[in-house]
């Protein structure tokens, strides 16, 4: 499966011999540029391996190992460093195939175009040149670097490995009083039925781009295994508060309903209108990509600091994704649904206030 951007996704990977930044043997290690890499690159002889005559028999070899359909085909290019082989016509004979192309660089080298997803690890001695894509991916604390090096880079999404947890806090740090933020009393009829009668009736649907379409009560959530979390809120108005969650792993939902190979991102459906518009867009709204779908601290949330979530908190649930600013955390969720794209949901931006000029992703 990918991972990072691509986490959950069926892959072919593809992993080439050789690196500019340390030999792969022990006894370079320590005069090496990268000192901390614990993958073994050296020779051909893991599965599938061997020397490849051109790029038609290696792109040959990654089809006869795709164990999916015809369609959404991924091949995950890495190394060592993938760039010392990755050429021109190794891209154009993947794309022939029908594979979209993964790379996972250290950014030394320019990839050649048409890769269709570029994920940069850069390392503190290393100059990058490689300068934009789809993911850049820091490995830290790493000695020599300081992340804010490397946050005017033009890419999508940053990530610190392995240090990619959100701080969590003792229960003695809980915020005396926590603001509740966006709606705080929904006023759609449906909603006001079902919190009337203490959400009884209330039923998550999850469906879109999945095998197995399910529906959950609030009593079949809080069946599953669960996880707590003393966490910051962080709002992007500027305050910030700490409350202590407890819900069920969005990862767990998702494996149960099983994603199909398209899915690219999970939406949540709300049932709070922070706006009155003609053509519904007024309705709040999230999309978040896999990588944080399947984030362990990613729940959905039905207690807060050890009670049941209360209406102006989101109730009956609402998302946590930890790593984000808080309006990505989106409250009163009726339906989640598995989607390729959002181009065609709401003002095409992917969620409520991503239509109104803020961030997609909107990371902390």
């Amino acid at each position: 499966m990918g991972e990072g951007g691509q986490a959950g996704r069926p892959a072919v990977f593809c992993r080439f011999a050789g690196c500019n930044l340390w030999s792969g043997r022990e006894a370079d290690r320590a005069d090496a540029v990268c000192t901390f890499c614990d993958t073994d690159f050296v020779g051909m002889d893991g599965t599938g391996g061997g020397r490849f005559a051109d790029a038609a028999a290696l792109a040959d070899a990654v089809e006869a190992a795709w164990r999916g359909g015809p369609n959404d085909r991924l091949t995950v290019l890495t190394g060592g460093e993938p760039l010392l082989q990755v050429d021109q016509d190794l891209v154009a004979a993947l794309h022939a195939r029908g594979f979209s192309i993964a790379l996972e660089t250290n950014g030394t080298l320019p990839a050649p175009p048409g890769i269709d997803w570029v994920c940069v690890s850069p390392k503190a001695q290393a100059t990058v040149l490689q300068r934009r894509g789809q993911e850049l991916k820091l490995v830290y604390p790493q000695v020599g670097v300081d992340p804010a090096r490397f946050a005017g880079l033009d890419f999508e999404r940053f990530f610190l490995q392995p240090t990619s947890l959100a701080r969590e806090f003792p229960v003695s740090e809980i915020s005396t009083k926590f603001k509740a933020n966006g709606s705080t009393d929904p006023d759609d009829p449906a909603y006001r039925a079902l919190a009337a009668n203490g959400f009884a009736d209330w039923k998550l649907k999850v469906g879109g781009l999945v095998e197995t379409p399910m529906e959950f009560s609030l009593a079949d959530l809080r069946a599953m295994p669960s996880r707590e979390q003393i966490t910051r809120h962080d709002c992007v108005e500027g305050w910030s508060c700490i409350g202590q969650w407890k819900g069920v792993q969005l990862a767990h939902i998702l494996t149960m309903v099983r994603l199909k190979p398209t899915a690219r991102y999970i939406l949540f459906t709300c049932a709070d209108e922070l706006e009155k518009t003609l053509d519904g867009s007024g309705r709040y709204y999230e999309t978040h990509g896999l990588e944080d779908a399947f984030h362990p601290q990613t729940i959905l949330a039905y207690d807060m600091n050890g009670e049941t979530l209360t209406v102006p908190h989101g109730a009956p649930l609402r998302l946590r994704t930890e790593r984000t600013l808080g309006y990505k955390m989106a409250k009163y969720i009726m339906s989640i649904d598995a989607i390729d794209d959002f181009s065609t949901i709401g003002r095409g931006n992917g969620g409520f206030w991503e239509d109104r000029g803020y961030d997609w992703y909107a990371g902390i």
